[in-house]
């Protein structure tokens, strides 16, 4: 992933280990990478690179544990393929879990650096970081006072979150119901206790400064844009377009408007054809509607497409 954002001028503490927090990847182990989980794969595979000490955090259901390297490797390879192996007894009762994170978190406990109940990650985190270490935050996942609380708690550490955007606090009619207040009460732990904040624009910037000022305390901040790895796809079938055409990549939700693409298509009656590449999101369900209506001459919608095939 070439950008700035995983540069070593950019990531705090540079001599200390670090921790990166790959809760997000586990929760969405099985399902297509989005956007924000691609930065969080990118920040993986940055730190499986560095000659320096390296672990990661993740947030389970019963509690909290650490990878050092090996784990990290080990959950790197397994998350390519969501292919974790069997479940075990302590997982069967994580009800509210796919089949496949069960059996993800399963297998990376068994290879676990430490781990700790929720009311002792800060037990845990002391006696595994006693010199310090550079927290990494990468995926808005974890956001959570218990976990802020207790790196601050350790001696020289460090708290960088990277913040990909704040669409839910600007534009709250767009998000599903019930998510805009659980985001601003994450932001706000971000404004008490980050020490960095990794933005991945400008505007991001700045919209991090006007709210998080708003919040009573803005952490220090740069830019560090993102980059994108091109994938083979040389050994993939890739689906067959009339040319010329133009192609839209993302999720269908209301704040990609998608909206507006099918009544500017519809007006244009010498338009190429227009591919809308993504999952159907949430609150849009009139786009849906007009999707199931389309002239498939015209209009080709898919699914679940890998990088290669898209």
């Amino acid at each position: 992933m070439r950008g700035g954002g995983t540069k070593l001028g950019t990531i705090p503490n540079k001599d200390r280990p670090i921790c990166l927090d790959l809760t997000r990847l586990l929760s969405r182990t099985g399902m297509v990478h989005t956007g924000v989980d691609r930065v969080e794969w990118a920040y993986l595979e940055w730190c499986l690179s560095l000659d320096r000490p390296v672990y990661a955090l993740v947030r389970s259901a019963f509690g909290y544990f650490l990878l050092d390297r090996t784990g990290m490797v080990f959950a790197h390879q397994h998350l390519k393929t969501a292919d974790w192996g069997k479940t075990d007894l302590l997982s069967q009762f994580a009800f509210k879990l796919s089949p496949t994170r069960r059996a993800a978190e399963a297998n990376l406990r068994k290879r676990t650096f430490a781990r700790a109940t929720p009311s002792r990650i800060g037990v845990m985190l002391r006696r595994s970081f006693p010199e310090g270490v550079a927290y990494l935050n990468t995926g808005h996942s974890n956001l959570s006072k218990r976990v802020f609380r207790a790196f601050s708690a350790l001696k020289d550490a460090e708290i960088g979150v990277l913040i990909h955007d704040l669409i839910p606090l600007d534009w709250p009619d767009h998000q599903r119901a019930g998510t805009v207040a659980k985001f601003e009460k994450r932001m706000r732990v971000v404004s008490q206790f980050a020490d960095t904040l990794i933005c991945n624009s400008q505007q991001t910037l700045d919209d991090c400064s006007r709210h998080f000022n708003g919040f009573g305390r803005m952490p220090n901040a740069f830019v560090a844009h993102l980059g994108v790895d091109l994938p083979s796809v040389s050994d993939v079938d890739l689906p067959v377009m009339p040319n010329p055409y133009v192609i839209t990549i993302g999720t269908i939700e209301p704040r990609k408007n998608h909206a507006f693409l099918l009544e500017l298509w519809d007006k244009w009656h010498d338009a190429p054809h227009l591919v809308i590449c993504g999952n159907r999101g949430w609150k849009n369900e009139d786009v849906f509607a007009q999707l199931d209506k389309v002239d498939r001459g015209r209009i080709t919608e898919l699914n679940g497409a890998d990088d290669g095939s898209s």
